[in-house]
């Protein structure tokens, strides 16, 4: 007798564990599973050990926008130090590209990062955070802290007015510069 309804409690919870699953997917609280065809290959066990949910990616996007908020708001009490403010401006920036991952992605967005357009301004604007943390950190200079914050919000604009049809070429010829994409 106990058997019987130990495995009618079983049959139960499984019942019920399945339904709510199926609620889960129908509201996009879950990614909807193959029950009958398992994957076991590493690959297949990596992706899924990595692959955030919707509610993941949102939380991921929230706490690194926070950041990058609260290290945008600390840079400006710290205006007249130059080495201080560029470290914590250029972590906000850090954090604000990270949240852009949560979004799309790492892949996809370094993916859409490098495309015709894009590619040249997202490299110097990488290239010149590092170069802005070298400055500060490691060399101690406010001068060539103060260039490379330059060109990093120079290449953070240009890599931003390429969502914008045509303002690349017309920031460029307001500098003087002739390009071509």
């Amino acid at each position: 007798m106990a058997a019987t309804a130990q495995a009618a409690a079983a049959q139960a919870s499984d019942t019920a564990k399945h339904w709510w699953g199926r609620a889960k997917v129908a509201t996009g609280l879950a990614e909807e599973i193959d029950e009958e065809a398992p994957n076991s290959s590493l690959l297949s066990s990596f992706n899924e050990a990595t692959t955030l949910s919707k509610t993941q990616r949102v939380y991921g996007f929230g706490i690194c926008v926070g950041c990058a908020i609260c290290f945008g708001f600390l840079s400006t009490l710290f205006v007249v130090m130059p080495t201080k403010f560029a470290v914590l401006f250029t972590f906000s920036q850090m954090f604000a590209i990270a949240s852009t991952f949560f979004l799309t992605g790492p892949w996809t967005q370094l993916k859409n990062m490098m495309k015709k357009g894009r590619g040249i301004a997202a490299l110097i604007y990488f290239g010149s955070m590092v170069l802005v943390l070298f400055c500060a950190i490691k060399l101690h200079s406010a001068i060539l802290t103060l260039l490379a914050m330059i060109v990093q919000l120079g290449a953070l604009a240009f890599y931003c007015a390429s969502f914008i049809p045509f303002a690349q070429q017309m920031m460029a010829r307001a500098i003087g510069v002739e390009m071509s994409f």
